[in-house]
């Protein structure tokens, strides 16, 4: 009797391991927590321009057994490299965030 039941007892904590492996988490960004960082290259190769934003970015990610699947929104006028005149030409010319 006492094995049956033991038997059991691990029947049911097993069941609820494998539903609980095969459901979907689902994640979601919190925008105060989250800092996106570029990093680009130009010609000649030695120019190199790092930047970031600290705000800005939403989205969801979905994860179910192995993979994960989402998308991330990020508001391009956020994103930022330390010199103010190169902003300005990043977000205007490059980025065209007004459009």
């Amino acid at each position: 009797m006492k094995q049956m039941k033991r038997l059991f007892w691990l029947t049911l904590v097993l069941v609820f391991c494998v539903a609980g492996a095969a459901s979907e988490k689902s994640l979601r960004v919190v925008p105060t927590a989250a800092v996106v960082e570029f990093l680009a290259v130009g010609r000649p190769s030695m120019l190199k321009i790092r930047g970031s934003s600290r705000s800005g970015l939403t989205g969801r990610v979905t994860l179910q057994g192995a993979g994960a699947s989402g998308s991330f929104q990020l508001a391009l006028e956020t994103l930022v490299t330390g010199i103010d005149k190169r902003d300005e030409h990043m977000r205007e010319r490059y980025l065209e965030v007004a459009k």
